[in-house]
């Protein structure tokens, strides 16, 4: 697709999406084909490309900041005990949740979601 097309549909700027794309395309999540047909396309096929991915392209880590606590995390700071007891956990959930959400499944969502609505009558 073409980038003002993808702007249009979306309500969002062009200059946006550059750099969005951008990143992007550096994260080698999608590429780009110059000149005045130019247009974008992924750059590997929607079930390889996780959520993870493109959140670290655009944002970096999606973990809970951590402080650095030493030992088992059965020491006896506050520190440690929410570190190991909550945010470690926390962690481990949301990358393991980021990584099998796939840009395929979220797409099929997507259009599943669009015809429930096309099908809703009103009375």
């Amino acid at each position: 697709m073409q980038l003002n097309e993808i702007a249009g549909r979306n309500s969002i700027s062009v200059k946006y999406l550059e750099q969005i794309f951008a990143a992007l395309r550096k994260a080698g999540i999608i590429k780009s084909i110059k000149g005045p047909q130019g247009r974008y396309l992924l750059a590997r096929h929607s079930k390889d490309i996780r959520a993870a991915d493109i959140i670290a392209a655009l944002d970096g880590s999606y973990f809970l900041d951590s402080e650095e606590v030493q030992g088992d995390g059965k020491g006896k700071t506050n520190a440690s005990v929410v570190q190991w007891e909550i945010i470690e956990p926390v962690n481990e959930w949301v990358e393991h949740f980021l990584d099998i959400q796939t840009l395929e499944k979220l797409a099929e969502c997507a259009k599943e979601q669009e015809e429930a609505l096309q099908n809703m009558y009103y009375i």
